[in-house]
């Protein structure tokens, strides 16, 4: 089963993140599909409660074409196909 794993990046809109080889994921910086496959954690800290700054809010560090991203998990497309 083939797994390709999208990302909404400004300014490129949604883009296949497991195409570029060079695009990793997390502090980790896992590739893609090994950070998908290791259960796509979060960079950030646990929420207790509504955020209250910008900061606080969940995220996963994405690096793209060189640029770093902070990237909400609600921009993440998972699609697998046969």
């Amino acid at each position: 089963m083939a797994r390709k794993i999208y990302a909404n990046l400004a300014p490129y809109g949604w883009v296949n993140l497991s195409e570029d080889p060079d695009s990793v994921i997390s502090r980790n910086f896992s590739s893609p599909n090994i950070w998908w496959s290791e259960g796509g954690m979060l960079d950030s800290l646990p929420i207790n409660g509504f955020p209250e700054k910008l900061e606080e809010y969940p995220f996963v560090l994405v690096n793209y074409k060189g640029n770093d991203y902070r990237v909400s998990p609600f921009d993440f497309q998972i699609v697998t196909t046969d």
